[in-house]
């Protein structure tokens, strides 16, 4: 692993451009451009290691579905008399 990482530290630049021009690129498509397009094969676990502690990327933070966030945000209900709720 530490061959490969530091095997992709000579197409920094190149990867840095296309995380910027595709920046939901996902890792395996990331795997699939670098051996298309520059002719490096490499693991799917090299290319993250590299990308999070060299490139100082981090992983998208996912919404949480729309019941589990109304769930957890939803607030207490009056049933129409002062001072109550449900």
């Amino acid at each position: 692993m530490v061959i490969q990482c530091a095997l992709l530290e000579t197409y920094e630049a190149v990867i840095r451009e296309q995380l910027a021009h595709s920046p939901s690129i996902t890792l395996k498509e990331l795997q699939n451009w670098l051996e298309n397009e520059q002719s490096l094969s490499v693991s799917i676990s090299a290319i993250d290691k590299f990308i999070r502690h060299k490139l100082g990327y981090r992983y998208k933070k996912r919404s949480s579905p729309v019941s589990c966030s109304a769930r957890m945000s939803r607030q207490p209900v009056s049933n129409g008399k002062p001072g109550t709720t449900l």
